[in-house]
Protein backbone atom coordinates (compact mmCIF):
# COMPACT_ATOMS: atom_id res chain seq x y z
CA UNK A 1 0.00 0.00 0.00
CA UNK A 2 0.82 3.36 -0.62
CA UNK A 3 2.81 4.90 2.75
CA UNK A 4 1.14 8.36 3.69
CA UNK A 5 3.90 11.08 4.76
CA UNK A 6 4.12 12.74 7.65
CA UNK A 7 2.29 16.45 7.40
CA UNK A 8 4.49 18.46 9.54
CA UNK A 9 7.69 17.56 10.79
CA UNK A 10 6.87 19.04 14.30
CA UNK A 11 4.81 16.51 15.38
CA UNK A 12 2.14 18.70 15.13
CA UNK A 13 -0.99 17.14 13.70
CA UNK A 14 -3.55 18.32 10.77
CA UNK A 15 -6.86 17.86 10.31
CA UNK A 16 -8.96 18.66 7.04
CA UNK A 17 -11.97 20.59 7.90
CA UNK A 18 -13.14 21.81 4.00
CA UNK A 19 -12.29 20.74 0.73
CA UNK A 20 -12.64 24.19 -1.81
CA UNK A 21 -15.67 26.48 -0.55
CA UNK A 22 -16.91 29.72 -1.51
CA UNK A 23 -16.48 32.21 1.60
CA UNK A 24 -18.43 35.82 1.60
CA UNK A 25 -20.19 38.02 4.12
CA UNK A 26 -22.13 35.66 5.63
CA UNK A 27 -21.05 33.63 8.40
CA UNK A 28 -20.51 29.74 7.28
CA UNK A 29 -20.33 27.15 9.31
CA UNK A 30 -19.03 23.90 10.08
CA UNK A 31 -19.48 21.19 12.05
CA UNK A 32 -16.54 18.86 12.10
CA UNK A 33 -17.19 15.54 13.66
CA UNK A 34 -16.49 14.29 15.91
CA UNK A 35 -15.47 17.50 17.47
CA UNK A 36 -12.03 19.13 16.79
CA UNK A 37 -9.80 18.88 20.26
CA UNK A 38 -7.16 20.88 21.04
CA UNK A 39 -4.41 18.28 22.09
CA UNK A 40 -1.74 21.06 21.72
CA UNK A 41 -0.83 24.62 23.05
CA UNK A 42 -0.91 26.04 19.67
CA UNK A 43 -3.56 25.52 17.16
CA UNK A 44 -4.59 27.31 13.95
CA UNK A 45 -7.19 27.07 11.53
CA UNK A 46 -5.26 26.96 8.02
CA UNK A 47 -7.25 28.72 5.07
CA UNK A 48 -5.41 27.92 1.77
CA UNK A 49 -5.78 31.01 -0.17
CA UNK A 50 -3.67 31.17 -3.51
CA UNK A 51 -3.30 34.53 -4.30
CA UNK A 52 -1.94 36.17 -0.97
CA UNK A 53 0.35 38.98 -1.55
CA UNK A 54 1.57 39.52 2.47
CA UNK A 55 0.12 41.84 4.96
CA UNK A 56 -2.29 44.37 4.07
CA UNK A 57 -1.77 46.53 7.13
CA UNK A 58 0.50 46.77 9.83
CA UNK A 59 -1.03 44.81 12.63
CA UNK A 60 -1.56 42.31 10.65
CA UNK A 61 -5.62 42.48 10.70
CA UNK A 62 -6.32 42.16 6.67
CA UNK A 63 -4.01 40.11 4.26
CA UNK A 64 -3.02 41.71 0.65
CA UNK A 65 -3.90 39.94 -1.87
CA UNK A 66 -2.76 40.51 -5.62
CA UNK A 67 -4.52 42.05 -7.12
CA UNK A 68 -4.36 44.91 -4.72
CA UNK A 69 -7.54 44.41 -2.37
CA UNK A 70 -7.53 44.24 1.14
CA UNK A 71 -9.09 40.41 2.62
CA UNK A 72 -10.65 40.51 5.96
CA UNK A 73 -11.39 37.23 7.40
CA UNK A 74 -13.60 36.58 10.70
CA UNK A 75 -12.95 33.22 12.42
CA UNK A 76 -14.71 31.86 15.47
CA UNK A 77 -14.70 28.54 17.10
CA UNK A 78 -17.54 27.87 19.06
CA UNK A 79 -16.67 25.15 22.07
CA UNK A 80 -19.39 22.10 23.22
CA UNK A 81 -20.48 24.77 25.99
CA UNK A 82 -21.28 27.31 23.51
CA UNK A 83 -18.38 29.41 24.35
CA UNK A 84 -16.78 31.65 21.86
CA UNK A 85 -12.86 31.78 20.46
CA UNK A 86 -12.09 34.53 17.67
CA UNK A 87 -9.20 33.45 15.80
CA UNK A 88 -6.39 36.40 13.94
CA UNK A 89 -4.26 35.75 11.43
CA UNK A 90 -1.06 35.07 12.68
CA UNK A 91 1.29 33.61 9.81
CA UNK A 92 1.21 33.87 6.02
CA UNK A 93 2.96 30.26 4.55
CA UNK A 94 1.60 27.65 2.48
CA UNK A 95 -1.83 28.59 4.69
CA UNK A 96 -3.14 31.76 6.45
CA UNK A 97 -3.06 30.87 9.48
CA UNK A 98 -5.44 31.99 12.27
CA UNK A 99 -4.54 31.24 15.81
CA UNK A 100 -5.28 32.81 19.31
CA UNK A 101 -3.32 36.50 19.63
CA UNK A 102 -1.76 37.12 22.55
CA UNK A 103 -3.04 40.98 23.91
CA UNK A 104 1.02 41.46 25.03
CA UNK A 105 3.28 40.16 22.54
CA UNK A 106 5.88 39.06 25.62
CA UNK A 107 3.11 37.12 27.07
CA UNK A 108 2.98 33.75 24.71
CA UNK A 109 0.71 32.12 27.01
CA UNK A 110 -2.19 33.95 26.68
CA UNK A 111 -2.15 32.47 22.83
CA UNK A 112 -2.06 28.97 24.38
CA UNK A 113 -5.33 26.79 23.93
CA UNK A 114 -6.52 24.93 26.59
CA UNK A 115 -5.68 21.49 26.27
CA UNK A 116 -8.65 19.11 26.06
CA UNK A 117 -11.36 21.58 25.14
CA UNK A 118 -13.56 20.89 22.24
CA UNK A 119 -14.96 22.94 19.39
CA UNK A 120 -18.34 21.84 17.96
CA UNK A 121 -18.64 24.60 15.35
CA UNK A 122 -15.99 26.97 13.41
CA UNK A 123 -17.55 29.86 11.60
CA UNK A 124 -15.96 31.88 8.98
CA UNK A 125 -16.89 34.63 6.65
CA UNK A 126 -14.57 37.50 4.74
CA UNK A 127 -15.19 40.90 3.48
CA UNK A 128 -15.43 39.78 0.19
CA UNK A 129 -15.62 36.94 -2.24
CA UNK A 130 -13.10 34.34 -1.76
CA UNK A 131 -12.25 31.23 -2.97
CA UNK A 132 -10.58 28.94 -0.33
CA UNK A 133 -8.79 25.84 -1.69
CA UNK A 134 -9.06 24.11 1.55
CA UNK A 135 -9.34 24.82 5.33
CA UNK A 136 -7.24 22.70 8.30
CA UNK A 137 -6.77 22.49 11.84
CA UNK A 138 -3.28 22.36 13.19
CA UNK A 139 -1.66 21.88 16.05
CA UNK A 140 2.06 22.09 17.17
CA UNK A 141 3.78 21.88 20.48
CA UNK A 142 6.56 24.26 21.62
Amino acid sequence: GCQSLPQRQNGGGVRKISDQINLGSDWVEFSPQPPIEATKTLCYIGLKISNVKGWGDANNETIALTDGSQLKIEIELINEKGKSTFLFPVGLAEFVEFGKRAKNKDIIQDAYFIKGEKFSKIRIKTNQPLIVDEIIWSELEL
